[in-house]
């Protein structure tokens, strides 16, 4: 069992989900990440009403990690909405008031590191049971979940415009764009390199699904994007160094 917190895009957990001994079986493909959604390991795919993803990185397959003591991962997501025929991206706070916090480390491409709080780290894990490790030539995968998205039926209710259902509503469509980069949070490869391999991934809640009244809508739906094999988009390092500026923290 583990607790969780919320982060700006969705629910985290805050305890161990893990561990991992060592050494570990070999990855089911040559990329070092995987990802499941709802315990099902999904390849260039897209779920049906599974919103919690779980990604893990295998440091045995990567073709950039050196040598690691913790392995973590950092996250940025950022925020496109649509209006009737146009898409625009916008600051969490244009979201939800209670993000507003994470506007000041939003990027002017509007991008942000994937926390909502100045006074954590800028990695996603907090928990050492479910860091990686790369030493020696011993190994132990990195392992995270997230659940993004909205947890009540509240704040589709006011974004999402319906004709009928919700006229005063802004969004047809909402968008959170995520990058997640497994990265050497202590040893060697801190700086050499600092990141490793990445996925991009999608959070989507569309007015047509959410007033069709199926069962969890308001939870959206997670899809598959895209690899990073060769690192970061600038974007990336860009929204991590914004947070560690604004908050002073690593």
């Amino acid at each position: 069992m583990f607790s969780e917190y919320r982060t700006p895009f969705g629910v985290r957990p805050s305890g161990p989900i893990g561990i991992r001994t060592l050494p570990l079986a070999k990855p089911k493909s040559d990329y070092p990440i995987e990802w499941k959604l709802d315990s099902t390991v999904n390849k260039i795919a897209s779920s049906d009403g599974n919103n919690i993803i779980e990604i893990e990185f295998y440091p045995n397959k990567s073709k950039m990690i050196r040598h690691a003591e913790w392995i973590n991962f950092h996250q940025a997501c950022r925020i496109v909405v649509y209006e009737k025929n146009s898409l625009k991206p916008v600051k969490p706070s244009d979201i939800a008031p209670e993000w507003k916090i994470c506007d000041q480390w939003t990027t002017s491409d509007y991008w942000g590191n994937d926390q909502d709080k100045a006074d954590r780290p800028s990695y996603y894990i907090l928990h050492p049971h479910d860091k990686g490790r790369f030493v020696d030539g011993n190994s132990r995968s990195a392992i995270m979940k997230d659940e993004p998205g909205f947890t009540s039926h509240e704040l589709p209710e006011k974004l999402l415009y319906h004709k009928d259902r919700n006229p005063k509503g802004k969004y047809t469509k909402i968008h959170m764009l995520f990058d997640t980069f497994a990265v050497c949070e202590i040893g060697k490869d801190k700086t050499i390199p600092q990141w490793y391999e990445g996925i991009r991934w999608l959070w989507e809640i569309t007015a047509a699904k959410y007033y069709s009244g199926g069962a969890n809508a308001y939870r959206g739906n997670i899809f598959f994007v895209d690899l990073h094999a060769n690192g970061p988009p600038k974007t990336f390092p860009d929204a991590i160094a914004k947070y560690r500026n604004i908050t002073g923290k690593d």
